[in-house]
């Protein structure tokens, strides 16, 4: 992918005010005669699911002068910013150096720095506008001139790779602990969340979801939840997908790469069973289940195929006070 934003910043007091990003050129120096000048870069990564098995920043660069120079890649820390205005003044703090490239002649060449450790520790829902810093690794007279994404051909990239999608959800009450594997499905709203993934409802749900060992159940449910045994953690919580109190339709959904995926939804309460259970991923009925004192969950598995970038979950019209307890998502690979 392409640089969303990208530009260059200099310490001389006769440059500092300066804005360069229409450069078609990102210009990084250190020296005592012409100051400091660091570059940046950043990408948006809000439409990447998932976490990434190989990231790599690939930039084209050149000396101004013949020799060696160290330029190093730094992780940088900022909220979204305009290239067209920042300047020296509002320069982007950096931390920590990610990779170091040696740009060597005076002809330009293509360079890459490997990031998959940093692209995965900042995918989460609050960090997708992704930053890099470029700095001088040591004083020198001599300038790293790298291509920016006004220099046609040459622009910076973000080069990411995936394994299959995967994601196993658990839904239950925000001050629950899910089974491990399980990302936390709270019955919030769909936005971008921990681990890379953008999931949750079209409403608030947060007042639908149960955990049946939770001290927040009556006596008598905690009565009934330690008369039985539920098979996993997972089967002790769910979210109402049908509920009397809702005045819209509830739908549930993960943003996924188009594709064929296998489906796994448990759907049952450890308490009561007075629900029929029918849910339907994307256009497909995962199941048809009305509980019964030995058998409490149902569970289905289907196959469907995604083509608007978000896998679905919705309630049947033969279901009833439907509940979800989780759902497992894979991306079929053949």
């Amino acid at each position: 992918m392409f640089p969303q934003a990208d530009t260059h910043v200099r310490s001389l007091s006769r440059d500092s005010r300066k804005n360069y990003g229409s450069e078609a050129l990102l210009d990084i120096r250190s020296s005592v005669r012409d100051g400091v000048s660091e570059g940046y870069i950043a990408f948006d990564l809000s439409s990447f699911s998932g976490s990434a098995t190989n990231a790599r920043l690939r930039f084209h660069a050149s000396l101004e002068k013949p020799g060696m120079a160290v330029l190093l890649v730094r992780s940088a820390v900022s909220t979204n910013w305009n290239e067209k205005s920042l300047t020296w003044w509002e320069a982007i703090p950096h931390t920590v150096t990610l990779g170091r490239a040696e740009v060597t002649g005076g002809s330009p060449a293509w360079y890459e720095i490997d990031v998959t450790q940093f692209i995965n520790q900042q995918l989460g829902p609050k960090a997708r506008w992704i930053n890099f810093a470029m700095v001088y690794g040591s004083e020198s007279p001599n300038r790293v001139l790298v291509g920016s994404r006004e220099s046609k051909g040459f622009e910076p990239q973000l080069i990411l790779s995936r394994g299959p999608f995967r994601a196993k959800v658990q839904f239950l009450p925000r001050d629950s602990v899910p089974a491990e594997g399980y990302l936390p499905e709270n019955g919030t709203k769909f936005a971008a969340k921990e681990g890379g993934f953008s999931y949750g409802w079209n409403q608030d749900m947060t007042a639908h979801v149960r955990d049946r060992m939770s001290t927040n159940n009556t006596a008598q449910q905690k009565k009934l939840a330690a008369a039985r045994r539920a098979p996993t953690r997972v089967h002790e919580t769910f979210s109402y997908v049908d509920h009397e109190k809702l005045k819209v339709k509830a739908f549930w959904e993960i943003a996924v790469p188009n594709g064929r995926y296998t489906v796994r939804v448990i759907a049952g309460d450890l308490v009561a069973k007075d629900s029929v259970y029918a849910m339907n991923v994307e256009d497909r009925q995962v199941f048809d289940f009305i509980p019964e004192d030995t058998k409490r969950w149902a569970d289905g598995t289907v196959t469907v195929e995604v083509k608007d970038g978000r896998l679905t979950l919705t309630d049947h019209p033969n279901g009833s006070k439907n509940k979800v307890c989780s759902i497992e998502i894979s991306e079929a690979t053949n």
